[in-house]
């Protein structure tokens, strides 16, 4: 089966780059979940909305 692209490996690269960046983004958005939960993202909120 022929390759669409001569730099395949370049291009799966680009595709594990971008799940470790996807599951970097989902463990920073379960910190701040869990910070919700424990009641320390009040703060945050309250600067949100000044801001």
């Amino acid at each position: 089966m022929p390759q669409p692209y001569p730099t395949s490996s370049l291009y799966v690269a680009c595709h594990l780059s971008s799940i470790v960046l996807a599951l970097y983004v989902a463990c920073l958005v379960a910190e701040t979940m869990a910070e919700d939960i424990n009641g320390g993202g009040e703060h945050v909120r309250s600067e949100e909305r000044t801001t």
